[in-house]
């Protein structure tokens, strides 16, 4: 394990996932669930791939963090932008377990427009382990630039996606309420 943390920005037990490691911004404790919630949460269990589309500021990585922290026993990993050493990826295989289950989580997929190929680390490291992935891209420009990005564009043609919808004007008083903002 050792050796494969040195490598990745994170790998963390779910259990054990907490904010900081998202880096999400004004992360509040406060959760206002989102009604697509639930169809993410089912798309991620029976594909177990799942792109999250929003707004800016939507809720998107948030909402990614609640679904991977609703994945008990996985280990969560994040990988650099611009990683692309898919051999050196090497899970560690314990005897009479099962393969490790991972849930990569990929934020943000325009920063790896012309970086990490990430259908080949889909199946260098679904070969070694039972992957999971979510993905987060911001709906408008930056999904263009995506799918623009011939192998990058594939990859998330591939995804099933659910949109992250707005707040209602209701909610946001809620959430201001709550966040004392």
């Amino acid at each position: 394990l050792q050796r494969l943390t040195s490598k990745v920005l994170l790998f963390v037990r779910s259990e054990k996932l907490q904010p900081q490691h998202f880096d999400l911004a004004g992360f509040y404790p406060y959760y206002h669930e989102k009604p697509e919630y639930a169809r993410a949460l089912q798309v991620l269990q029976d594909k177990g791939r799942l792109l999250v589309l929003g707004r800016p500021a939507g809720g998107k990585s948030r909402m990614a963090y609640q679904l991977a922290k609703a994945c008990p026993g996985h280990w969560v990993m994040c990988l650099p932008s611009n990683f692309n050493d898919w051999e050196k990826i090497d899970f560690p295989h314990f005897p009479f377990f099962h393969p490790m289950r991972v849930l990569w989580f990929v934020d943000d997929l325009d920063k790896y427009i012309g970086g990490a190929s990430l259908d080949w680390g889909e199946r260098a490291m679904g070969q070694q382990c039972r992957l999971r992935l979510i993905g987060t891209c911001r709906s408008g420009d930056e999904l263009s630039q995506v799918r623009s990005d011939k192998a990058l564009g594939a990859f998330v043609e591939s995804l099933s996606t659910v949109e992250c919808s707005d707040f209602s004007d209701e909610e946001l008083l809620d959430l201001a309420h709550k966040t004392g903002k």
